[in-house]
């Protein structure tokens, strides 16, 4: 049966379903990749992660100053 054309988040839910009912793997696996290349062709872009995980633990971190306290070896710019 073909996929339906669109890029809602329902239009992918139903090429999932419709695929898996078919026999694909699972909406991670090989149906969820069909679904959303489908969608991709009518114009799905994907929501990006904008924050930066690196940077998420560290708390206020001035700069010249390493997590720790310590500025680090060889780069003296970056000391005080």
């Amino acid at each position: 049966m073909p996929l339906k054309k669109g890029k809602s988040q329902a239009t992918i839910s139903k090429n999932i379903h419709m695929l898996v009912k078919e026999g694909y793997p699972d909406g991670h696996g090989q149906a969820g990749a069909i679904a959303y290349s489908q969608a991709r062709k009518h114009g799905y872009k994907a929501k990006r992660n904008k924050s930066n995980p690196i940077l998420q633990g560290i708390p206020n971190c001035p700069i010249g100053e390493s997590p720790g306290g310590a500025t680090p070896t060889g780069m003296p710019f970056l000391k005080k």
